[in-house]
């Protein structure tokens, strides 16, 4: 216990060093405690309830009786024991069968319940234009349905609604047969069938039809199709379909923006690539030139003040040159020459620079001595990285020259076979 209380303790402190450790430790303890009293409310609601639930068993007090639901059935697990024997056992109670009057209200709430269902998306019985809900079960009631649609020829019996060919309202009967249990009662409901509601553009396109079928019936000897040029006194414009494009043309330019935005990224990033790379191949060159203007008795500023202005005098990009002109620039703005170096460090990104520069920090902080000792120690050690990172791209290379090299063999084979082949063939 006292090596877990110090284990926590150890661990307040780390998480609030700032803070008084007493202060630290009375919240965690307040907190843990609040935590526990939650914990034990929870368990105390939990236990009420389940013993809440076990005093409103489904058993009554009067003997092995469960109560039966208002409708519909209810399952009940139970337990059943005899001496030493038990067994776990699923019951199905069915709500109380009822007879007589009770039975004969419950079979007219359904009929006015069944009445409303069937209707589907009609607005009554009296306007059937659309499907019919033909439900073979009233659960709530305890009823199953059977429908009877043999008396009218406008009915399927799936509840589908043939009046697409009316042009007048029809009247329809169907029967409905609800089992309860043993007892049966039979209902018809009457229907009004209205003409099926078409469109506008429904009704065009079938006049046209018809239309273009008896121009085709009057032109038949001739050379030529007539096409109608009206319908119902509607001057019809006939005109050619024209293909077109423009949806597909739309998705391909959405693809192409998308992929010219994507590949900008992807451009971006290798550049930024290509430009650490630059930085690497550079580092050699540029510690040799700095040591060699340290050795001639330059100072570390003057000798980043020639390299830089030769630079200038060239016209090969480089980007360390151009990350050291603007740090010239910055300490000709009054930038301390220390911040100077820190920032041009920060800028190139690069492990070896940031070594760079805390070499010449440290030389204009401390004063030191051994600089040009320590200049040519990093200078072996960019060397040695020069020639790992060439020996790493001459391997990059030679993957890249596997799937040409791979293309140049399949001609040679195909150059090589397909005359072996025609010559067996002869």
């Amino acid at each position: 216990m006292r090596e877990l209380k110090q284990e926590q303790e150890g661990l307040l402190a780390l998480l609030y060093p700032l803070e008084p450790p007493e202060r630290s430790r009375k919240r965690f303890q307040q907190k843990r405690k609040k935590q526990a009293l939650l914990a034990v409310a929870l368990v105390l609601v939990f236990g009420a309830g389940m013993v809440l639930k076990n005093k409103q068993g489904v058993l009554l007090q009067e003997g092995n009786r469960l109560e039966r639901p208002q409708s519909g059935t209810q399952e009940y697990e139970l337990v059943a024991g005899a001496d030493t024997q038990a067994k776990e056992v699923l019951v199905e109670v069915t709500a109380r069968r009822l007879t007589g009057e009770e039975l004969e209200a419950l079979y007219r709430l359904a009929f006015d319940e069944l009445r409303q269902r069937i209707c589907g998306k009609n607005k009554s019985l009296a306007e059937v234009q659309y499907s019919l809900d033909l439900v073979s079960s009233l659960p709530e009631y305890g009823m199953e349905i059977e429908w009877d649609t043999s008396a009218t020829p406008y009915i399927r019996a799936d509840g589908m609604v043939k009046n697409t060919v009316l042009t007048e309202p029809k009247e329809a009967s169907i029967t409905a047969t609800l089992y309860y249990g043993e007892e049966t009662r039979e209902q018809s409901f009457i229907l009004n069938i209205l003409p099926y509601p078409y469109s506008e553009a429904e009704v065009f396109a079938s006049e046209l039809a018809k239309a273009v079928e008896q121009a085709n019936e009057e032109s038949a000897l001739l050379q030529y199709q007539q096409l109608p040029e009206e319908i119902n006194g509607r001057k019809l414009q006939w005109s050619e379909t024209k293909e077109n494009h423009y949806g597909l043309l739309l998705i391909l330019g959405i693809v192409i923006v998308l992929l010219v935005y994507y590949q900008a990224g992807a451009a971006l990033k290798q550049k930024s690539k290509k430009r650490e790379e630059q930085l690497l191949m550079d580092y050699p060159v540029l510690l040799g030139r700095m040591m060699l203007l340290l050795e001639a008795g330059l100072t570390v500023k003057r000798a980043w003040e020639r390299i830089a202005e030769d630079y200038r005098k060239s016209r090969k990009r480089r980007y360390v040159y151009e990350e050291m002109l603007r740090t010239l620039s910055q300490m000709e703005l009054g930038v301390p020459e220390w911040k100077a170096y820190e920032e041009f460090g920060v800028r190139c990104g690069l492990l070896p620079y940031l070594r760079f520069t805390t070499l010449l920090v440290q030389n204009l902080k401390k004063g030191s001595k051994r600089l040009l000792e320590l200049l040519q120690m990093e200078s072996q050690e960019a060397f040695s990285e020069r020639k790992e990172q060439a020996r790493r791209k001459g391997e990059e290379a030679g993957t890249k020259l596997l799937l040409p090299m791979g293309g140049m063999l399949l001609i040679v084979l195909v150059i090589v076979l397909v005359p072996a082949f025609a010559s067996f063939q002869i």
